[in-house]
């Protein structure tokens, strides 16, 4: 895949809006995508963790609750 179109879908916008970037080398643009891809990984692990945090500091008899209203996708 062309990397301006795996950065554009990354990004979650059409590759014209990238344009500004035709200059730049693939090799600069794939630097810029795994970039891209660490910083919204390291983002959604920051938010977990917070996220977690935060569920930590409820009594706990709201805690299994609260997990499950907030991260539903580990309610097995």
């Amino acid at each position: 895949m062309d990397p301006l179109d795996s950065l554009a879908g990354r990004l979650g916008v059409p590759r014209s809006r990238l344009s500004g970037l035709d200059a730049c080398s693939p090799a600069d643009l794939g630097t810029l995508d795994d970039l891209v891809a660490t910083t919204f990984a390291a983002e959604d692990t920051a938010v977990a963790d917070g996220l977690d945090g935060t569920v930590r500091a409820l009594p706990r008899p709201l805690r299994g609750r609260a997990r499950a209203l907030i991260f539903p996708e580990d309610a097995s």
